[in-house]
């Protein structure tokens, strides 16, 4: 069970590297985690408190949780993305924002996730933070 709270408080996906099991890893939160209506935008923090790099791009998703399924939201037709490459380094921290499109996109009150994929030097990862709406 997903719980989202009125405070910010949010369940996110994180994980360890298998050499760095001392550290808590990567980290991905979205601050404010609730919204009364969808916002146009709002903004995310990854973390790396590993002790090697990462590195993600720009690309994400968003999914609805529709019956205790996670259903893909589509972004509007002709949404792109640049090709950035993020690196921050061990310790440090990238924050930035995602734009939902909610002028193009209806979202209905619900809880939600944003889906982000992170390269290490052990392979793909996938993390996910979650929000809710009113």
């Amino acid at each position: 069970q997903i719980q989202v709270g009125d405070r910010g408080v949010v369940t996110t996906a994180s994980f360890r590297l298998e050499k760095d099991l001392a550290s808590p890893g990567v980290t991905f939160r979205i601050t404010p985690a609730v919204f009364d209506g969808a916002p146009q935008k709002f903004s995310y923090t990854i973390g790396n408190d590993t002790e090697t790099s990462i590195e993600f791009g720009t690309y994400y998703e968003v999914y609805r949780l529709e019956q205790q399924q996670w259903q893909r939201v589509p972004f509007p037709e002709g949404t792109a993305f640049n090709d950035l490459a993020i690196l921050p380094d061990p310790g440090q921290s990238y924050s930035d924002d995602i734009y939902l499109y909610s002028d193009q996109v209806a979202y209905p009150a619900g809880i939600y996730r944003i889906r982000k994929q992170i390269r290490t030097a052990d392979g793909e990862r996938t993390v996910y933070a979650h929000f809710r709406i009113n």
